[in-house]
C-alpha cells in the first residue's frame, strides 16, 4: 500500500472514529437527557412554577408536598398490581403520579406534613390517558365549589410523575456503556494515529526488533521479492530478517538480533491447550511466538537453527536466569 493511500485511509479512520467519540461524549455530559446530569442532580419541586422549571421529558426530579390524594385507579401490568395513581398537591396544583403500591397506601393511610418523593417526568402512555382524563375531571369536580372554571382551567397539571419508573438502573447501565465506548473509541483512534504521522511505517507494529535505526523500505522490498530463505503460512524468513505477518501488519526481527529460541507447550492434566516457539531478541522487546503441532515444529525449528546460527537455542533455569540478567550474552557473535 502506497505512503498516500495509507495515509489517506488513516486519516478517514481518525475522523470516523473521533466522530463516534464526540457522540458517545456529546450523550455522556451534554444535553438537557445527559446521563451525567441525570444521575448526579434532581432538580427539586415545591410549586408548579418550580415544576415548569424543571419540566422536561424523562427528567429525574424531586417533589417535596404535604398532601397526596387518591387517584382512585391502579396500575395494571401482566393482570397486576404494581402501582397507584395519585394526586401529589403542588401547592393547590394537582399533578398526577403513578407510585409503587407500598409508598402510595403509607401516604394515602397517614397524615404527612412533608413527603419527599424521588421520580422522573414523563408523557402520559397511550394505555394511561384514559385514566389520566378521568382522574382530572374527578379532581376538577371534587373543588368546582371552591374555584372558579377560569381556575379550574389552570388547577390541574397534564403531566405524570412516576416514582414506580425512577429507578436510575438504566442511566447506571447507560453510563457503563458510555464509558466503554468512549475507551474503545479512544483505543481506535490512539491505532490511527502512527499510521497518520508516519504512513510509511503501517505495515509495522511497534515490536520491529532491529540493531539500527528500521529501514522499513528495505524490509518491504526483501518481503515483497518473495525470495525468502523459508516460509510456512504466516512465517517468512529473508535475507535479514524474522518475518510474522498479522493481518497486513508485520512483526519484524533482524535475524543478528535474535538472541534465544526455544520450544513452549502449556499442558493441563495431560492436554495440550497451546504449542509455540519463542523467539526472543536481545533488546527484550515484545517476544515473536511462532504457533506450531507435533507435524511442523521440528523443520520450522530446523530452518530457525540454519538462518539464525547467532541465536541460543534451547530452554533451561540457568539461561532463563541469564537472560534476566544480562541478554546480550546471549548473542554469541556480536561483531
Amino acid at each position: 500500500m502506497k505512503k498516500l493511500s495509507v495515509w489517506f485511509r488513516e486519516v478517514m479512520g481518525l475522523l470516523f472514529w473521533g466522530f463516534l467519540l464526540v457522540i458517545a461524549i456529546s450523550g455522556l455530559f451534554t444535553g438537557s437527557n445527559s446521563v451525567i446530569k441525570n444521575l448526579t442532580s434532581d432538580c427539586v419541586i415545591y410549586t408548579v412554577e418550580d415544576l415548569e422549571k424543571c419540566y422536561n421529558e424523562n427528567q429525574y426530579v424531586e417533589v417535596h408536598t404535604m398532601q397526596v390524594l387518591d387517584g382512585g385507579y391502579e396500575h395494571i401490568e401482566d393482570n397486576n398490581g404494581t402501582g397507584k395513581f395519585v394526586i401529589i398537591n403542588l401547592d393547590g396544583h394537582g399533578m398526577i403520579s403513578l407510585l409503587k403500591e407500598s409508598l402510595a397506601d403509607s401516604l394515602l393511610t397517614n397524615e404527612i406534613e412533608q413527603v419527599v418523593i424521588k421520580g422522573k417526568i414523563e408523557k402520559f402512555s397511550q394505555s394511561n390517558k384514559t385514566v389520566s382524563d378521568n382522574i382530572e375531571k374527578q379532581y376538577k369536580e371534587a373543588f368546582k365549589d371552591v374555584h372558579t372554571e377560569e381556575e379550574l382551567a389552570t388547577l390541574f397539571t397534564a403531566i405524570q410523575f412516576n416514582q414506580y419508573d425512577a429507578d436510575k438502573g438504566t442511566l447506571i447501565f447507560l453510563l457503563v456503556f458510555y464509558i466503554v465506548a468512549i475507551i474503545w473509541f479512544l483505543s481506535r483512534i490512539i491505532r490511527k494515529i502512527p499510521g497518520v504521522i508516519k504512513p510509511e511505517q503501517y505495515h509495522f507494529n511497534n515490536s520491529v526488533s532491529i540493531r539500527e535505526k528500521p529501514d522499513f523500505n528495505k524490509v518491504l522490498e526483501e518481503f515483497d521479492s518473495k525470495k525468502y530463505y523459508f516460509q510456512y503460512k504466516n512465517i517468512y524468513i529473508t535475507e535479514h530478517y524474522l518475518i510474522k505477518k498479522r493481518g497486513k501488519r508485520l512483526h519484524v526481527t533482524s535475524k543478528d538480533c535474535i538472541a534465544w529460541i526455544y520450544e513452549k507447550k502449556v499442558t493441563v492434566n495431560f492436554i495440550t491447550y497451546s504449542h509455540y516457539i519463542v523467539v526472543h531478541t536481545f533488546d527484550r522487546k515484545r517476544a515473536l511466538r511462532i504457533t506450531v503441532n507435533e507435524k511442523n515444529k521440528t523443520f520450522i525449528m530446523e530452518a530457525l537453527r540454519k538462518e539464525c546460527p547467532n541465536a541460543t537455542f534451547g530452554y533451561n533455569y540457568s539461561l532463563a536466569s541469564l537472560w534476566r540478567k544480562n541478554p546480550e550474552r546471549f548473542i554469541k557473535n556480536n561483531e
